[in-house]
């Protein structure tokens, strides 16, 4: 195990936090109206993730990028209420304005989800989601951003991931916890 490795029985709190995210997550996440000039491109979208777990990912990742040779960083962002109806790229889509303003997530709140962006992040895969089983990360649901679903927000493309999980794996339940397929663009063949 590597020194920088985060210890398994340490407890992560797996809550989504309420506070809002600080000024470097805004800006990776193109978060900001006023900034869309930025250059940080988010490669990894964390649904459900708090904010030790992202530091505790970033320190995975740069370690990945050196290991995999990646010609770049691969940046981590935090999925929150700042950033749910922005498209990966930091467009605000039409959900923004259609959506009434609620503090409760556009998707399961104890659902974990890990989205990647761009072949950069793609090619850490699978090794990225056992490395974080490894150092402790609850088991996550991993989706990729397509050009089919690149248009769409954050919190869309998550519900899609999970929901296709739901199904591959027949893991629906009761009514009141399915998740609305209507804005599901996938079909069941």
């Amino acid at each position: 195990y590597s020194s920088k490795q985060h210890n398994p029985e340490s407890n992560f709190n797996h809550r989504r936090r309420k506070k809002k995210p600080s000024s470097a997550m805004m800006t990776m996440a193109g978060g900001n109206k006023n900034n869309n000039n930025n250059n940080a491109k988010s490669d990894v979208f964390l649904v459900n993730f708090d904010e030790e777990e992202l530091m505790h990912l970033q320190d995975l990742l740069k370690e990945m990028k050196e290991e995999y040779g990646l010609e770049r960083d691969v940046n981590a962002v935090i999925v929150n209420e700042s950033n749910w109806f922005l498209t990966v790229d930091g467009a605000e889509t039409n959900e923004a304005t259609s959506t009434t303003t609620t503090v409760k997530p556009p998707y399961p709140e104890s659902c974990r989800c890990v989205l990647l962006n761009g072949d950069n992040a793609k090619r850490l895969m699978p090794e990225l989601k056992e490395a974080m089983i490894d150092m402790g990360f609850q088991p996550s649901i991993f989706g990729t951003f397509t050009e089919k679903n690149n248009d769409k927000s954050i919190a869309n493309c998550a519900r899609q991931v999970i929901s296709a999980h739901e199904r591959y794996w027949k893991l629906r339940g009761t009514e009141d916890n399915l998740i609305d397929g209507s804005d599901d663009d996938s079909t069941d063949d």
